[in-house]
């Protein structure tokens, strides 16, 4: 499981999953942007462990794995912010979807 432990920003995004099947981690006080998304994944099987702020201009978790089965999660822990237009957007899923939120979207 990657842990993103530095700032980061992106155009169009911050970070981006580069298969299914991964978890990824953002460690508290850090701030990923970008500019379209903080956080994109087109794949299924995405999971997002957030205790820092995720941020973008249309969304700050972007997940659209193109109609493939499978489950997405995301976790946004006390001290997590994820913002944008759209806190976390997700289309395109035939599986579950599941987010947790004690922080702030």
């Amino acid at each position: 499981m990657p842990t993103q432990t530095s700032n980061v920003s992106g155009n169009p995004y911050g970070i981006t999953y580069a298969s299914a099947g991964l978890s990824w981690t953002i460690a508290k006080g850090v701030d990923v942007f970008g500019i379209s998304a903080g956080i994109h994944s087109a794949f299924t099987n995405s999971t997002l462990v957030n205790q820092g702020e995720v941020t973008g201009g249309t969304a700050g978790v972007l997940f659209d794995p193109g109609g493939a089965a499978g489950g997405l999660v995301v976790t946004n822990k006390a001290s997590g912010l994820i913002g944008g237009l759209y806190g976390v957007y997700v289309s395109n899923v035939l599986g579950s979807l599941e987010i947790d939120n004690d922080g702030q979207i």
